[in-house]
């Protein structure tokens, strides 16, 4: 793995995601970050270098649907949207068996989930001006 600025986006069942439903965004990204980045989810926003996650609408529904998730990783300073979209993109689908995630790469999401969640600022929760 890199330090390479790179933006994630998964599409999971949220009521897959273990835990209490308002930290759904944060356990699936220290989830993915541990099992396909071999490393641990840095949140820390004091770090010179960090991940965040977005807080996207859905993630805490009581019903099972499937809900979006991004997830930046090493952040080290604001990007403009054209930056964004030169970026490094990864999309999977989560699915889970017993207590283990299948994240399964989908290449073919990759431009129009690049397209649509360039409105989402690089590293934090709201959407770009």
């Amino acid at each position: 793995m890199t330090d390479d600025p790179l933006r994630v986006i998964i599409r999971a069942c949220v009521t897959d995601i273990p835990g209490n439903k308002f930290a759904r965004s944060t356990r699936l990204a220290q989830d993915f970050s541990e099992q396909v980045r071999k490393r641990p989810f840095n949140n820390n926003l004091k770090a010179e270098c960090h991940d965040s996650e977005h807080i996207l609408p859905r993630f805490d529904s009581d019903d099972a649907v499937r809900a979006w998730f991004i997830i930046d990783f090493n952040v080290t300073s604001s990007l403009s949207k054209e930056e964004i979209l030169a970026l490094p993109h990864e999309v999977y689908l989560a699915t889970r068996q017993g207590d283990s995630w299948i994240f399964t790469l989908r290449k073919e999401w990759v431009d129009k989930a690049r397209r649509y969640c360039s409105m989402y600022k690089w590293g934090a929760n709201y959407l770009q001006s």
